[in-house]
């Protein structure tokens, strides 16, 4: 209702409706900006999350490849497989073997009820 009270400050009603308008498009653009910002951050967090989960799940399977050497080989296709970030990669890798293997099996409980 503000844009209707300001009517009559305007000398002619054609640059009032320009105006109007002009500030209508610039507000629109700068929330559309907006929402897409909000969107991109959601879907690096959501990837930053995934990134962890298949982390954790690959260091847990690597921990217990003595048992069955299978899971080594399954380890290296789930890193394959979702490519993550060497830089990511080496920063979690060095968190994850430095825990005992029950820390490890808390994590990944951890992170996938949060992705749920």
């Amino acid at each position: 209702m503000l844009w209707f009270v300001s009517l009559p400050l305007w000398p002619d009603p054609k640059s009032w409706q320009v105006a109007i308008h002009t500030v209508t498009s610039v507000i629109t653009l700068m929330l559309l900006a907006l929402l897409e910002n909000a969107g991109r951050r959601s879907e690096e967090a959501a990837q930053e999350k995934l990134n962890v989960i298949a982390e954790a799940l690959a260091a847990l399977m690597e921990s217990r490849a003595a048992d069955d050497p299978k899971l080594q080989d399954a380890a290296k296709e789930l890193r394959d497989a979702v490519s993550l970030e060497e830089r990511h990669d080496r920063r979690l890798s060095k968190h994850l073997l430095s825990m005992t293997g029950r820390d490890r099996t808390l994590l990944l409980g951890r992170a996938l009820s949060l992705s749920a």
